[in-house]
């Protein structure tokens, strides 16, 4: 058995991809799902540690399905490389974010991409008293493992998910992640049925955007897609609500996005806090 092989879907002849995507849809909407459930349970429980747990792997499977969303609306000689994103931490964790950005262009949505990528960035009050990992990676690691990390060469410390419960009872009202919203509302509208994968491929891979295209011109795209479903039968009992979340929350294509980690200097970072001086 030949785990991860997510790109053999690459080799798919075109009049099965639809139903083999169709499938794993699918799967991964009942695995995010029974995912959020639990975590949901343990949030209700008051315990927070396993709650944080599950809900960071329910949005990492949500995200998948956005993921094979975009690969199938995507042109063919970047299916492969869109399809790599299945198994990637970082590209699950910025698929998940962009559901509760709200960029008002591509260019937009690519700066938000971009300011995801650094391996280490600076931070603090004046944006450069500490050196940070990566956001989306320390985030989905902290909330699962103790680690023993070291802030320079004198300063280590065991850090530990424990650490975070003290937080929890400070926000005490559980909030549904935006991309658990989106792909309710989506699997609403019937897009799993492999008629209606059909036309959202041949529709999207039309759709011609760049850096100037605005949020409204992707909002009356996807607009246009549900008449589509509508006009061939396919749209099933979706409520008004379900599309609303569709329209701001339903990300634009990324399948450009190569969302790979920038390699960044931890010894670049010094330099620059050495060279910092206050602008007034």
């Amino acid at each position: 058995m030949k785990h991860r092989a997510i790109k053999d879907l690459s080799q798919v002849r075109q009049e099965n991809l639809v139903s083999e995507i169709s499938t794993g849809l699918s799967k991964v909407y009942e695995n995010s799902l029974e995912l959020w459930t639990s975590a949901r349970s343990l949030f209700e429980s008051k315990n927070y540690r396993g709650y944080r747990v599950l809900e960071a792997f329910a949005r990492e499977e949500a995200a998948k399905y956005l993921i094979l969303l975009d690969a199938l609306r995507c042109p063919l000689s970047l299916f492969a490389s869109q399809l790599q994103k299945f198994n990637e931490h970082l590209a699950k964790g910025i698929y998940s974010k962009t559901c509760d950005w709200r960029p008002d262009s591509y260019r937009c949505l690519r700066e938000y991409v971009d300011s995801e990528l650094d391996q280490f960035y600076l931070d603090g009050p004046n944006g450069i008293e500490w050196i940070f990992r990566n956001d989306i990676i320390s985030s989905r690691e902290e909330c699962i493992y103790v680690d023993y990390v070291a802030y320079d060469s004198d300063n280590h410390e065991w850090i530990t998910p424990r650490a975070k419960d003290r937080y929890s009872d400070l926000f005490p009202h559980l909030v549904v992640p935006g991309v658990i919203r989106v792909i309710q509302a989506l699997r609403s509208t019937g897009i799993e049925k492999a008629e209606a994968l059909k036309i959202y491929a041949e529709y999207w891979r039309n759709f011609s955007f760049d850096d100037s295209t605005h949020h409204h011109e992707f909002r009356q795209a996807f607009i246009e897609f549900i008449k589509l479903l509508d006009n061939a039968g396919l749209l099933e009992n979706v409520q008004e609500k379900e599309i609303s979340i569709l329209l701001e929350q339903y990300p634009y294509p990324l399948y450009r996005e190569a969302m790979k980690e920038n390699k960044v200097s931890t010894e670049s970072l010094k330099e620059r806090q050495e060279n910092w001086s206050p602008e007034w």
